[in-house]
């Protein structure tokens, strides 16, 4: 065997096990195995020296597998040093962006993220459509999250988030996250009626999320139109019992239509389901009408 031929069957072995551990890596992912898949991204980029396609992209899943593990701190470190080598990586930093917003932090350097994503894509002869709706939605929402009041007292506050959702729908028009942004926006400008019709159309578009209807029976109790409020958190209820919120809100509308009995039912289960449901009970307005009862009062005897 010549030297040229082993160096050659070499490069071929050095190629094909980072693939392979690689390849192991997103199976793992596909079937919800963070950690194996974290391992297996581990062992490409021990093998692989410097910076190559294999290191890269098992960078990126890595860090996608620590955002799904819900460990963001992680997730945000490895994004980093992926950036560090890509910069140019669109996808990576509204993923970057994403993990910062999963964190509660709401600022500059989250907002930045997602400007960088859009720049980068908007470079493109054909920009990513995904991310671009993405890096929009979340810019949208940490504007209506940011409490720094000079923002709040800024004039442009709402054309800012305005402009996130124009550009979500004009890239999406069927948008769940554009439309979602609008509601609150509409809210915002105390649009009320406006608000209605467009969780309306939410719910047409996708009729099996209870978010949605949530959303619209939400918008309905703003109105005082216990009505349909219940109805609709009732109907969000039938799609998935199983979440707590829409519960606790039907409960909230039951007291407000003095049906005691009814309320104290939706509210142990609603406690039931997410027991942190119990923290700020005594403060809840909607309960005015059953704060007297014993039921009432036993639940606050229940340890958070």
């Amino acid at each position: 065997m010549t030297i040229r031929t082993g160096l050659r069957r070499f490069s071929a072995v050095a190629t094909e096990i980072p693939r392979i551990h690689y390849r192991e890596g997103l199976e793992s992912g596909f079937m919800d195995d963070y950690e194996s898949a974290i391992e297996s991204f581990d062992r490409v980029n021990y093998i692989t020296v410097g910076s190559s396609y294999w290191t890269r992209q098992s960078q990126y899943y890595k860090a996608n597998a620590y955002s799904q593990l819900e460990q963001y701190e992680k997730a945000i470190e490895e994004y980093k040093k992926l950036l560090a080598t890509d910069k140019k990586n669109s996808a990576c930093w509204v993923n970057l962006g994403a993990s910062y917003v999963d964190l509660e932090k709401f600022d500059e350097e989250a907002l930045s993220c997602f400007d960088k994503a859009i720049e980068l894509e908007n470079k493109k002869k054909n920009p990513d459509k995904i991310i671009l709706e993405i890096a929009w939605s979340n810019r949208g929402t940490i504007f209506l999250a940011q409490e720094d009041e000079r923002l709040a007292n800024d004039n442009d506050y709402l054309d800012l988030v305005e402009q996130c959702v124009n550009e979500i729908l004009k890239l999406e028009p069927e948008s769940q996250d554009g439309l979602s942004l609008k509601t609150a926006l509409l809210w915002m400008q105390e649009k009320n009626d406006e608000a209605i019709e467009n969780d309306k159309k939410l719910c047409k578009i996708d009729p099996d999320s209870w978010e949605n209807w949530n959303s619209l029976a939400t918008a309905y109790s703003t109105v005082n139109n216990v009505d349909e409020a219940l109805k609709y958190f009732q109907k969000a209820i039938e799609i998935q019992p199983n979440e707590d919120l829409p519960w606790y809100n039907k409960a909230c509308m039951l007291s407000r239509m003095n049906r005691m009995d009814d309320a104290l039912d939706a509210l142990l289960v609603a406690i039931s389901i997410a027991p942190e449901n119990l923290s700020g009970l005594s403060e809840e307005s909607d309960f005015e009408n059953i704060k007297n009862s014993e039921r009432f009062k036993k639940f606050l005897t229940i340890p958070v």
